[in-house]
């Protein structure tokens, strides 16, 4: 369909020139005898290669435009598969860290067991030696000795039993102290390998950031370029005119030829450059429609909600989770970048017009990895969180808290709404 249309402007470009020639050829014999046809004639031709020439540019042009946009959009999905992996992979760490709490907590448990053991083993062990170096008398060789041999037989028979029981005990709890140290390591092991892996991640996304950034760069100089030419060729086809004042008869053919060529060139520009825009800035789906379709923009715990009231009494009017350090923050809809940078007491701060008088607000991270006018994609990487939480009362972080906390809000027509309806589940853990 884009090929057929794109031919337009080519037939009213010959046309045009088909209506040059016929007014050339029309003047009065006389009129061609004079000197001034072959110049008029000559320029008229030259004029017409000009406008051949910029033709196959702009051909070019909207061609490798067409591929910059492509390329763009195919980063933008990457980028949002690589956003998603680091979430999971954030996810995955979290839980080895409490898989890894509740180990150490058992092998403090245990070294506290054994050390309480220590002490009753060390006196009956005392007991036993006691018993060593002076045994009962034997009831044979003395029976004199009868009733020291009977208290003898009786303390052996309770002492030996109950120090089996208590070996026994000590020995699996010795056995399951050693499993925890081996679990323990394991964990370490796993939990640095999945660091290492996140940190290299993290570099992988901010090489993708950056090629999407030059890419977008290269797309506006790409217009540019291209408005230059379309001015360039107005220009030229100004001279056009001017050339072809001087044969009177064909100047008003050649006047209303070159305003068709013209107007239908500027309308088919115009119309190519607006199924363009639309195609790479228009959002997959109305944020009115997405109720229970958006996914939390990071992974974390929601310490604040919608409507909730903080320690002054004021009731919030987002949402505010707490993240891991450095977590990876992602837009949860389709739309363009408003506002991104420093805001009073927000930090830096991302605003997205969703379209249709919704906007997405993103407060409380430390580095903002998109421009304004820039358009995203629903689960791209806006963002990523710094150490710890920023401490505003328009973020609503903990006071006790350690851990960034992100603030979400939603704006319809400028006021606050509460954006439950529009999550995909509405867990505590959220997850992007």
């Amino acid at each position: 369909m884009t090929g057929l249309k794109a031919t337009k402007p080519t037939i009213c470009m010959a046309s045009a020139a088909m209506i040059l020639l016929v007014a050339a050829l029309a003047v009065p014999h006389q009129a061609r005898g004079q000197s001034g046809d072959d110049d008029a004639s000559k320029k008229l031709q030259e004029v017409q290669e000009s406008i051949e020439t910029v033709k196959s540019r702009k051909k070019g042009l909207e061609k490798a435009v067409g591929e910059l946009i492509s390329e763009t959009e195919k980063l933008s999905g990457h980028l949002v598969a690589t956003a998603s992996k680091i979430q999971a992979r954030e996810a995955e760490i979290t839980a080895g860290e409490d898989r890894l709490k509740g180990l150490t907590e058992e092998e403090a448990g245990l070294h506290a067991g054994l050390n309480l053991r220590r002490n009753q083993l060390a006196r009956l062990l005392a007991g036993l030696q006691r018993l060593e170096q002076d045994p009962p008398p034997p009831l044979v060789v003395r029976p004199a000795d009868a009733l020291a041999a009977l208290r003898g037989a009786m303390l052996l028979g309770s002492v030996v039993p109950e120090l089996r029981a208590q070996s026994a005990q000590l020995v699996a709890k010795l056995v399951r102290l050693t499993d925890v140290r081996t679990s323990i390591q394991h964990e370490h092991e796993e939990l640095t390998k999945k660091l290492s892996e996140l940190d290299g991640e993290r570099r992988e996304i901010a090489h993708l950031l950056e090629q999407k950034q030059t890419l977008t760069q290269t797309i506006r100089q790409e217009l540019e370029t291209e408005r230059k030419k379309v001015k360039n060729l107005a220009k030229k086809a100004k001279s056009l005119k001017d050339l072809l004042g001087k044969i009177e008869q064909a100047r008003i053919a050649a006047e209303k030829a070159r305003k068709v060529v013209a107007e239908a060139e500027k309308a088919e520009q115009e119309r190519q450059r607006k199924l363009q825009l639309a195609k790479f800035m228009k959002p997959a789906i109305k944020f009115s429609l997405a109720r229970g379709k958006l996914y939390y923009p990071a992974q974390g715990s929601r310490v604040k909600k919608f409507g909730e009231k903080d320690d002054l009494g004021e009731k919030s009017e987002g949402l505010s989770i707490a993240t891991r350090q450095f977590a990876q923050i992602t837009t949860p809809s389709d739309g363009w970048v408003a506002y991104a940078g420093e805001f009073r007491g927000y930090g830096q701060l991302l605003i997205i017009n969703a379209g249709e008088g919704y906007h997405v607000l993103l407060a409380g991270m430390e580095k903002i990895a998109v421009e304004v006018g820039q358009f995203v994609r629903a689960g791209e990487p806006v963002g990523s969180m710094g150490i710890k939480a920023i401490r505003s009362a328009a973020i609503n972080a903990p006071a006790d808290g350690t851990n960034p906390v992100l603030y979400v809000e939603f704006r319809k027509n400028g006021n606050a709404i509460n954006p439950r309806p529009w999550w995909a589940g509405n867990d505590e853990k959220v997850r992007g």
